[in-house]
């Protein structure tokens, strides 16, 4: 019977570093492409890792390899096998780790204001900041920032932050939108926070009410461009948004 290639020849070592490297350098090119296209690394993991990294590696395989004194036909079968193990873990390693989406916290309110209340406050510190940068100021934007907060369907909560868990969900394609929660860390600290959730009457959020909120921690950020301060009520405040649970995050609010 005829012998077939990979029986009669063993890899030589540019197949190792060629194979390897291609395997290395295809998983983590594309992976996180096509698994993780919102990570920062990118293909970068494929030119300056994994591509790199399957090369050395194919390298020092072929050595090991051909001082084992293994059949061609064995030796074929171990660069196919490590090369689909050198993807593989590139692959399961670029996966997205679970994304953070912020805290559900255990809060005692303290006191209520409208955001009118505490326009002096946030007048004061906007002018500290224009002082630095006079030409960013917009026309106007005392009187406007007044009538904003004035006509505002929220308030400004001071509370007792008592605990705070953190919420993430899985990212990986198998779990994609699995609720995982952090454990419940003391914390035991004053906040203040701007809030919707109950409407935009004091008299819905009594001074010693307990609640489970969450925070989201998401920021809006100041505007790089003309036209400070900003429009948006809890950009100008300098606050987070505390709201109610939502329904996906019920069940690990009472644990």
């Amino acid at each position: 019977m005829r012998r077939g290639f990979f029986e009669f020849r063993p890899p030589p070592v540019a197949a190792w570093i060629l194979i390897m490297g291609g395997a290395g350098f295809a998983a983590g090119f594309f992976g996180p492409m096509i698994f993780a296209p919102g990570a920062n690394q990118g293909p970068l993991v494929g030119i300056l890792i994994s591509g790199p990294g399957g090369v050395v590696l194919g390298a020092v395989l072929f050595v090991i390899v051909r001082l084992s004194n293994s059949s061609p036909q064995r030796q074929w079968q171990t660069l196919l096998g490590c090369s689909a193990i050198l993807a593989a873990v590139t692959l399961y390693l670029i996966m997205p780790a679970p994304e953070f989406h912020g805290y559900l916290q255990d809060v005692t309110i303290q006191s209520c204001k409208r955001p009118i209340d505490v326009a002096d406050d946030a007048i004061a510190h906007w002018n500290k900041q224009i002082a630095r940068r006079p030409s960013a100021a917009r026309a106007g934007w005392q009187e406007d920032s007044r009538e904003m907060l004035e006509t505002d369907s929220g308030v400004v909560l001071s509370v007792t932050l008592t605990k705070e868990r953190e919420i993430s969900e899985k990212q990986k394609p198998w779990n994609k939108g699995q609720v995982v929660a952090g454990a419940w860390e003391d914390v035991n600290a004053d906040k203040t926070y701007y809030a919707q959730y109950a409407g935009s009457s004091c008299a819905a959020y009594p001074s010693g009410m307990h609640a489970v909120v969450f925070n989201d921690q998401f920021f809006y950020g100041y505007p790089k461009n003309l036209g400070w301060p900003p429009r948006k009520i809890v950009n100008f405040l300098d606050l987070q948004t505390i709201s109610s649970v939502p329904a996906k995050y019920q069940k690990f609010a009472g644990d």
